[in-house]
């Protein structure tokens, strides 16, 4: 049996190339996530509050503090947004001598959930097909001291209440590497303008069916889920009171004529509807 010895000379080659391997494998993921964010990293509590350079992100660094800059702004009235409207979203972060920009942005309302649908641009992309999140793209990551994006945004549906924008964004450095870059995180947040919820509200078509009805009542076209539903029979006595569903069972009542009510907001939407 023989044994084989590597010599200093082979020794110093082979651990440079396993060096210039480790190196290509950091370059690509730099240049993967120079072209946008994998995901779940805007810092929202959605996301567990996870950042590019937090919990775990690849360019996470704990000798460079959070910096909190106020760089969102918008073109939603003071009102307050309108649902289903579009509205630009603008940021504008800074950070001097910055190679490299990216960032990741969503949406959450009050139950943390990502609400509303951001639409691609030449500032952003939405991420892996999904409208509730947006990032840079590679050409609008370039370097400098400071950086605009504007990204278009769909207002959610009616009822869905005061929001949140989250963004986390990262001035990274240019080395080509994931440590000593900045990252940047702001927060922003934004009301339903109530007045015209309420008249999108009273403008739905609501459809009662089957009318008349045996067993189950349903409701179709009303798109707000905060909502009461009463059913009041013909002596006016409220037999049904309940949160409102899509469906309701009714084959408990007695045959006759049924006053249907939903009631949101400062809004009540009646119709009819028949027993048998």
């Amino acid at each position: 049996m023989t044994s084989t010895y590597l010599n200093n000379s082979q020794l110093i080659k082979l651990s440079t190339f396993f060096k210039t391997i480790a190196l290509a494998a950091v370059s690509i993921l730099f240049m993967a996530n120079s072209g946008g964010s994998p995901g779940n990293r805007s810092g929202s509590a959605t996301d567990g509050e996870k950042t590019c350079s937090t919990q775990g992100g690849c360019h996470s660094n704990a000798s460079q503090p959070i910096l909190s800059q106020d760089l969102i702004s918008t073109d939603i009235p003071v009102e307050g947004y309108v649902p289903g409207t579009n509205y630009q979203i603008t940021l504008n972060p800074t950070s001097e001598g910055a190679g490299r920009w990216g960032f990741e942005m969503m949406v959450q309302d009050a139950n943390e959930a990502a609400v509303g649908e951001f639409t691609s641009n030449g500032d952003g992309n939405i991420i892996s097909g999904n409208a509730t999140r947006i990032t840079h793209k590679f050409a609008s990551g370039g370097g400098g001291d400071t950086k605009t994006w504007v990204l278009d945004w769909k207002a959610p549906a009616s009822g869905s209440g005061d929001l949140q924008i989250f963004v986390s964004v990262l001035a990274a450095n240019g080395n080509g590497k994931t440590g000593g870059d900045k990252l940047i995180i702001d927060t922003l947040a934004i009301a339903e303008n109530e007045k015209a919820s309420l008249q999108d509200l009273l403008n739905q078509e609501i459809v009662l069916y089957p009318n008349p009805v045996v067993n189950v009542l349903h409701i179709k076209g009303f798109k707000v889920s905060n909502a009461q539903i009463l059913i009041i029979d013909a002596t006016g006595k409220k037999v049904i009171e309940q949160p409102y569903t899509e469906t309701i069972e009714v084959q408990e009542l007695p045959k006759g004529n049924y006053i249907f009510k939903l009631v949101a907001e400062q809004a009540v939407l009646t119709k009819t509807f028949v027993k048998y």
